[in-house]
């Protein structure tokens, strides 16, 4: 069940209770709790999944959660009753109900091509409270108040700041084979994608610098056995972002592991040129998007991705 689920903090509590686990679970937190329910779900195979706010936990554990459920069960009827947005945005058909009564029932491209739809409307609204645009009137106070407070060790979302191109970075398999997870954009605007947090090469650093060297690495964890660190890849003759990375120990055999945030006019981006071995020939360029089946995939480009960050 573990190995199906990929939750090392589940393992550990596990670990650390002796394999005891009280009435009702109580000894463990709520998201650990939905992690094992999935992971006995995935094991039965069932050909109907019944989930009912399967994913109200802390934004990292729900990222996961939506995550696993995208890649375990596509081959499975799976009926989401949820009231967040980007849990149902990726489904077939949704089923919008007002005062008891079905309101409205469409594929969600359809119902969002329609503005008046409740649908639409929803949309509208979570996406203005997602990015709190009524707080940052302007790309100069957006780009302050996204920075300010970035810090290490805490759980971000990189999110576009041109809108309508989709969402927030997440982990899809864009490759012939299930792993690695490359880096790319949610489909959806108003799906954040999976936190992230950011490790500074000099560790005793508590705050995230501009132009120094990070690891990035997405919360949770993964179908894939690798970890959730960022690296870059090439592949198909492109140099994508991918997962599998190596945490921190700087130097020629991490090389691949290491991106930059630079200032870029009113906003961010982010950039590979490691500066983690001195004699190391590296790369320079700034990681933009590549569309590509359908995906939105980061790539190194000469076009840079415009990003601005926001706590989980």
């Amino acid at each position: 069940m573990l190995k199906k689920t990929k939750q090392p903090h589940g393992k550990e509590t596990i670990n650390k209770n002796g394999h005891a686990v009280v009435e009702n679970g109580e000894n463990w937190s709520v998201g650990q709790r939905q992690l094992f329910c999935l992971g006995r779900v995935l094991l039965k195979k069932s050909k109907i999944l019944v989930l009912d706010e399967a994913t109200s936990v802390d934004s990292a554990t729900d990222g996961v959660l939506h995550h696993i459920i995208s890649q375990e069960c596509k081959d499975r009827t799976i009926v989401t009753i949820a009231h967040r947005i980007h849990t149902a945005i990726d489904s077939d058909l949704v089923l919008l109900l007002s005062k008891g009564r079905v309101a409205e029932y469409d594929k969600p491209t359809r119902l969002l091509e329609r503005r008046v739809s409740f649908f639409s409307k929803l949309i509208k609204e979570y996406t203005v409270r997602s990015h709190s645009f009524n707080s940052f009137a302007s790309p100069q106070c957006r780009a302050r108040h996204h920075w300010k407070n970035l810090r290490t060790g805490v759980d971000y979302y990189i999110l576009p700041v041109v809108r309508g191109r989709g969402g927030g970075l997440t982990l899809a398999s864009t490759r012939n084979e299930t792993c690695p997870l490359d880096v790319v954009q949610a489909q959806h605007e108003v799906d954040n994608g999976i936190p992230l947090v950011f490790a500074p090469v000099n560790t005793k650093k508590g705050v995230i610098r501009v132009s120094t060297d990070h690891n990035i690495k997405f919360s949770g964890a993964t179908i894939c056995v690798q970890s959730t660190v960022w690296r870059l890849d090439s592949y198909n003759g492109q140099y994508v972002v991918t997962t599998g990375g190596v945490e921190g120990n700087p130097g020629r055999e991490t090389i691949d592991n290491w991106f930059k945030i630079e200032k870029y006019e009113d906003d961010y981006k982010l950039v590979f040129c490691p500066t983690v071995c001195n004699y190391c020939k590296v790369i320079c360029k700034d990681v933009g998007i590549l569309i590509q089946n359908g995906r939105r995939q980061l790539t190194l480009s000469d076009v840079p991705f415009k990003v601005m960050f926001k706590k989980a």
